[in-house]
């Protein structure tokens, strides 16, 4: 009959605590949240919005980076998406939301430290 070693008790070992208190990230998560990232801050705004009121949501933006879209194409595509031909921006990029509010540094308080948002290039209200 073979004979099968014990299994090694490794709750003292400090590998097996590092992994109880730590939360393991997938290489693809780190990329994911890597590209949420960079997008946000390209777009100047969160992607956590409503893509059919917004043109863009996490959804939306999770299917482009399964596709493969770079996020400058994701970046394009969501500002060629808002932009209606009466709504254009006046930069060639298109445009670029920003906030006014104390959650974002500012100094407006309104919307609960939201504040306006609005184009940095052409003032746009992007709450419009």
């Amino acid at each position: 009959m073979p004979c099968t070693p014990p299994e090694p008790d490794l709750s003292d070992h400090p590998f097996a605590i590092h992994m109880a208190t730590e939360s393991y990230v997938s290489p693809y998560e780190r990329r994911w949240l890597a590209w949420v990232k960079k997008a946000e801050k390209l777009l100047g705004h969160s992607i956590d919005g409503d893509q059919d009121r917004d043109g863009y949501s996490l959804d939306g933006a999770h299917d482009a980076f399964a596709d493969g879209l770079t996020i400058e194409e994701y970046v394009q595509e969501v500002r060629t998406g808002r932009d209606e031909p009466d709504d254009a921006c006046t930069d060639p990029s298109g445009h670029e939301w920003a906030y006014s509010g104390t959650a974002y540094g500012g100094d407006d308080d309104s919307y609960f430290g939201e504040g306006r948002c609005y184009c940095v290039h052409c003032g746009a209200d992007g709450d419009a």
